[in-house]
């Protein structure tokens, strides 16, 4: 199906704000699963009590670095725009835009431009932070709640497991001082 062209003023407005809204659907979505695995790698592995102030910091951090991608894709998608535009025919591999690709490509960069506007005024947004912060404490709770709660195969024992008791805890214990030797390191 051939897509009609924007009005002269560039992309549509509503269809700007539909793809920004997408797209902070889907970063959104990727705030929290960095943060909940921060959570649980500064508690089990860190030993880091909560400190929300820290976590805050570090999600403004993840926006800020968006923000900076988004701006060079900004950039990027200017001077591709500026290429295809002289350039007519049909393309020859994926990324060779041509004349007919520009309205797309407009898109795209009014699109990352709408999306760097309201990065930045989450960035901003307390609400908003501890909000993503709060999703992504309760999702790395239930997660360490699953696997400590998850189903244990039940141990028999029997004369063989008496028998074999001071092997497995012999190996525990080796691996117990690899892992003590690793944390030196």
């Amino acid at each position: 199906m051939a897509r009609s062209s924007p009005p002269a003023g560039g992309p549509d407005a509503a269809e700007v704000e539909n793809s920004a809204d997408e797209g902070l659907l889907i970063v959104s979505a990727g705030f929290r699963l960095t943060m909940k695995n921060l959570i649980i790698v500064r508690a089990l592995r860190d030993r880091e009590a909560w400190d929300e102030g820290d976590l805050l910091a570090a999600l403004a951090f993840e926006i800020d670095n968006l923000i900076d991608e988004r701006q060079q894709d900004v950039e990027f998608l200017d001077k591709t725009i500026k290429r295809a535009r002289r350039r007519s025919g049909r393309a020859g591999w994926h990324d060779d835009y041509r004349q007919q690709d520009v309205p797309t490509l407009e898109l795209r960069r009014a699109a990352d431009r709408r999306m760097i506007e309201r990065l930045r005024e989450l960035a901003d947004d307390r609400d908003y932070l501890r909000g993503q912060l709060a999703i992504a404490r309760d999702s790395a709770l239930d997660e360490v709640m699953q696997a400590k709660f998850a189903a244990q195969p039940r141990i028999v024992v029997d004369e063989e497991y008496r028998r074999d008791r001071d092997r497995r805890i012999a190996e525990v214990r080796r691996d117990l001082d690899r892992l003590d030797w690793l944390m030196d390191v």
